[in-house]
């Protein structure tokens, strides 16, 4: 049985209004930990998938979270 990689789970959000660069930095904190070998997700709202380019991802996982009507 081979062990899983390290999990980093990076919880950041993007929109027109907020700008998208802490998005970004926790992008390039997880293609650096990518490299390191840790499987990198990046949990976001569905907003930010309309605001970051998907080639943007490299390397890293997004997970959509459900939208919630006080935190768009």
């Amino acid at each position: 049985m081979t062990a899983s990689p390290p999990l980093a789970v990076l919880r950041a959000d993007a929109s027109p209004e907020t700008g998208a660069g802490h998005v970004m930095r926790c992008l390039a904190i997880g293609a650096a930990l990518g490299r390191r070998g840790v499987r990198c997700v990046l949990a976001t709202r569905a907003a930010t998938a309309q605001t970051i380019a998907a080639e943007s991802l490299e390397g890293v996982e997004r997970i959509e979270l459900p939208d919630r009507g006080d935190h768009e």
